[in-house]
C-alpha cells in the first residue's frame, strides 16, 4: 500500500475533493439551466415565427382582394377597367418608392428595437428571477408590515 502524499492529506483534511465535486455539480446543474432557457427562448421565437407567418399571409390575401377591389372601383369611375389597374399599379410603385428612400432609417428602427429586445431579455436580472423561482419564494417568505394608511383610515 503507497503511503499518502502530503498533497492527498490536504486534500481529505480540507474536504477540497468534495468541494472539487461540488463546483462541477453547480457547473453542470449551471448548464443545464443555460439549456433550458435556450429551448424555451428558442420555442417562444418559434411560436412567434410561425404565428407572424400566418398574420402575413392573411393580410396579404387580405390586401390583394382589397387592391383588386379597389382596381376595379378606381377602373369602373373612369369607365376604363385597365387604367384602374394602372393606377393601383402606380399606387404600389410609388410606396415602394418610398420604403426604398427610408430604408436606412428602416433599419436603424428595427436594429435599435432588436437591441434593445436582446439587452432587456438576456441582461435584465428580473428575469432571471423569473426563470430561477425567487420572485415567488421572496414574496411567500417576506413579511408585511402595515403602513400608517393601513393602521388609521381616514
Amino acid at each position: 500500500m503507497k503511503k499518502p502524499t502530503l498533497f492527498d492529506l490536504l486534500l481529505t483534511h480540507f474536504r477540497l475533493d468534495r468541494l472539487k465535486e461540488d463546483i462541477k455539480g453547480y457547473l453542470r446543474t449551471s448548464f443545464e439551466i443555460v439549456k433550458l432557457d435556450l429551448q424555451a427562448y428558442l420555442s417562444h421565437l418559434g411560436y412567434v415565427f410561425v404565428k407572424s407567418l400566418i398574420f402575413s399571409l392573411l393580410f396579404l390575401l387580405a390586401a390583394f382582394f382589397l387592391t383588386l377591389s379597389l382596381a376595379l372601383l378606381i377602373g369602373q369611375w373612369l369607365d376604363n377597367m385597365a387604367l384602374g389597374f394602372a393606377l393601383m399599379g402606380f399606387f404600389y410603385l410609388l410606396l415602394m418608392l418610398l420604403i426604398w428612400l427610408a430604408r436606412h432609417a428602416i433599419r436603424k428602427g428595427v436594429a435599435a428595437g432588436l437591441k434593445a429586445h436582446f439587452a432587456q431579455t438576456f441582461l435584465a436580472p428580473q428575469d432571471l428571477e423569473k426563470v430561477l423561482g425567487l420572485e415567488k419564494e421572496t414574496e411567500k417568505n417576506s413579511i408585511s408590515y402595515p403602513t400608517n394608511s393601513e393602521e388609521n383610515p381616514s
